[in-house]
């Protein structure tokens, strides 16, 4: 029930407030300790700056990519170039994010874990209820 409404609220509120609500929510549900807070803060904000890189470079190259679905000949060089320039962003932050993610996880007891698996099980189905995934 908690990540029902957790994922029913993340649609009407503005990305900071989401974050901050998110970060309570899930520090409280889970009962997170100092430490833990801190980590799931850390790892938030690390997913937070990533989503923002990979924004950054879609917006950036989507210009481009509209130049070249004009062009009467697709410039597979040119594509190769934006698709490896956006790999770059994800392995760069991938070396950042993931660490923080699992210091996060690592620092969870058995019974936080329980609840976090549990809570991906259900969300398995799709933000519907949807079984096509």
């Amino acid at each position: 029930m908690f990540f029902k409404r957790l994922r029913q609220r993340l649609f009407s509120r503005c990305r900071h407030d989401m974050n901050r609500w998110i970060a309570k929510r899930v520090g409280t549900h889970l009962q997170l300790n100092a430490e833990q807070q801190a980590k799931f803060a850390q790892a938030q904000r690390e997913l937070v700056a990533a989503r923002a890189d990979l924004q950054r470079e879609q917006a950036m190259q989507h210009d481009v990519v509209d130049s070249l679905l004009r062009a009467d000949t697709l410039d597979r060089t040119r594509v190769t170039q934006l698709i490896d320039r956006m790999m770059q962003t994800v392995n760069t932050r991938i070396g950042i994010t993931v660490p923080a993610i699992g210091e996060f996880y690592d620092s969870l007891n058995l019974a936080q874990r329980t609840q976090l698996r549990d809570f991906w099980a259900r969300r398995g189905a799709g933000r519907h209820g949807c079984a096509c995934r």
